[in-house]
């Protein structure tokens, strides 16, 4: 009797222990599930992960491409600004020699129709020395010439 008294006691011991085992075995397989679950979350937020990289990496290509046109068309701009501004110099200049032809021809007339008036006037003078008839237009001329 105290045979199966031990017998049943190490049955019980073993029993428990046998228990015990297969609830850790249970508990054990579900951390490997809820790990193997928590492995795939990872890898798929790893992935995105690397696909948004990939995307940033796309953008900031375009990104630099984009900020290199625009300083491209930023110099050309600034070149023909520079160009404009020298031309606008150059109508400038243009306009200062063609207003100074102008006043040089206006004066040139102006002094043309001045020597035909001094001529006429001396003219007059001559013929108011020699003591011909002179007209109220003879004498105006005659003082417009400061001959009288």
């Amino acid at each position: 009797m105290r045979e199966q008294e031990a017998e049943l006691e190490q049955n019980k011991e073993v029993k428990v222990k046998v228990t015990s085992a297969r609830d850790l075995r249970r508990q054990a397989s579900e951390m490997h599930a809820k790990v193997t679950e928590m492995a795939e979350l990872a890898q798929k937020h790893h992935d995105l992960m690397v696909e948004f990289y990939r995307k940033a990496d796309k953008s900031r290509e375009e990104a630099d491409a984009s900020h290199r046109s625009f300083v491209e068309a930023q110099e050309a701009a600034d070149a023909e600004h520079k160009y404009f501004i020298a031309c606008q110099k150059e109508l400038r200049d243009y306009d200062k020699v063609i207003s100074g032809l102008r006043k040089k021809t206006k004066k040139a007339k102006v002094s043309k129709e001045q020597k035909a008036v001094r001529k006429e006037a001396e003219h007059v003078y001559k013929m108011f020395r020699a003591g011909e008839k002179l007209t109220t237009d003879d004498i105006l001329l005659l003082q417009r010439s400061k001959l009288i």
